[in-house]
């Protein structure tokens, strides 16, 4: 029981920093940015990769080693939307990753380069997509999407 509060905690945590680093992200990645504001975007997004690495082996300790048995989760549809949406997250992020790791290199001290619109639309995206996967666990928790 105390193994299983403790993972859940660690699950929590890792998405409310996923949830806070990819809304930093979302309101630092506008107009022109600097070499400062790149410096500073790559390690929120580093915080953001952990974060998601910590949350998806909390999340598979939950599904197939602790708590309740994994055909719960297994035979839930809701579950696998969930699995899904986060699985878009994640590749919703790599465009976003690579800019910023690419331009971190490219911009110089005291110089300055637009972010793409369509970056800033990838990370809308991501956020939206992140207020429904707390939903599907308010839908799973209500007994709903099990499969017979």
């Amino acid at each position: 029981m105390t193994a299983e509060i403790i993972v859940k905690y660690i699950h929590f945590i890792a998405i409310f920093v996923i949830i806070a680093t990819v809304s930093i992200e979302f309101v630092l990645l506008r107009g022109k940015i600097d070499h400062e504001r790149i410096k500073l975007l790559s390690k929120v997004d580093m915080i953001y990769g952990m974060s998601a690495v910590v949350l998806l082996i909390a999340g598979l300790t939950l599904w197939f080693f602790i708590g309740k048995p994994a055909a719960t989760y297994s035979k839930n549809y809701i579950f696998m939307i969930k699995i899904t949406l986060f699985i878009i997250v994640g590749l919703l992020s790599i465009r976003p990753t690579i800019w910023i790791g690419r331009n971190k290199r490219k911009i110089m001290p005291g110089g300055k380069i637009d972010v793409p619109n369509s970056i800033q639309s990838f990370i809308l995206v991501e956020l939206i997509i992140l207020a429904l996967i707390p939903l599907t666990a308010v839908i799973m928790a209500k007994g709903i999407g099990i499969m017979i």
